[in-house]
């Protein structure tokens, strides 16, 4: 499989726009930046996998020779100085906890959490989307103090980590839908990272298959049954046979189910949450 390039409005969604097309995890890709963006142009980054680059024999004493991220202890200040006064700024008072600061995969990367603050529900925002925007403030702060371009992962009270099971659930409950009907299913748009849970989640499962459609904003994710599931257990199942939508669970994390078509306007790339998660059934 050869390398692909791809771009985005940042250098995070060009990556995750790679990965989505290569159908890889990270750890299973070698990432180079082609460009940071900025001042109106996109990023753009170039990924390899791994199968495809010629391994040398680990250096003696690497960081990473038995899995272990050497600690990076100016990437950790940077960090937590810059998440402080920016909460201070904002007058959102929180602690700061520093979960990973170092290479992974030959990627600087800084993982950070806000815990134990006042009024984080309003940090997070509408489907993450304020979350999303303190995460891109603070990468791009920490570039600048750094002087090179480093990953930085911001979670909020475990939003992402909640909003990652959620995604993960929608993607089960479509791939069922799709199995009981036989017929496509159609997610929300979503942000690329979030698409991705979603094909990951399904990349094993016997009976169903996922791909990508749309441009931009409305990129969604289509869930639908193999060709071999058909031909067991025929074709899609008659309108009839199919019981109204109830709606998707409340909250942030959106989503209610509706039948047919393409609903209303897209939600926009904005936040963590960008598309609700919910589905849709396309005939």
């Amino acid at each position: 499989m050869a390398s692909v390039e791809t771009s985005g409005p940042t250098v995070d969604d060009a990556i995750d726009a790679a990965l989505e097309k290569l159908d890889l995890d990270e750890d299973q890709v070698e990432l180079e930046i082609l460009s940071e963006g900025g001042d109106g142009q996109p990023a753009r980054v170039r990924a390899t996998p791994r199968s495809e680059v010629a391994s040398a024999p680990p250096a003696t004493g690497a960081p990473e020779a038995n899995g272990e991220v050497e600690w990076d202890e100016t990437l950790a200040t940077a960090g937590r100085e810059i998440v402080e006064d920016l909460l201070d700024y904002m007058g959102f008072p929180g602690d700061v906890d520093i979960l990973a600061a170092g290479k992974e995969n030959g990627t600087p990367t800084l993982t950070l959490a806000i815990v134990d603050g006042e009024s984080m529900g309003a940090l997070i925002g509408r489907r993450g989307e304020t979350l999303q925007a303190f995460q891109f403030i603070t990468q791009l702060l920490v570039n600048r103090r750094l002087g090179h371009w480093t990953r930085v992962l911001l979670d909020i009270e475990g939003y992402r980590s909640r909003r990652e099971r959620y995604l993960k659930d929608t993607a089960l409950r479509a791939a069922e839908k799709a199995m009981r009907y036989r017929d496509s299913i159609e997610l929300d748009p979503m942000i690329p990272s979030e698409r991705r849970i979603v094909h990951l989640t399904l990349a094993e499962h016997e009976s169903v298959k996922t791909h990508s459609e749309g441009e931009g904003d409305n990129r969604r994710v289509i869930v639908e049954p193999t060709p071999e599931y058909v031909a067991q257990h025929g074709g899609p199942a008659e309108r009839a046979e199919r019981p109204p939508d109830r709606g998707g669970p409340g909250g942030r994390g959106g989503g209610g189910f509706s039948r047919g078509g393409r609903g209303g306007p897209p939600r926009g790339r904005g936040g963590f949450g960008g598309g609700g998660g919910g589905f849709r059934d396309r005939r």
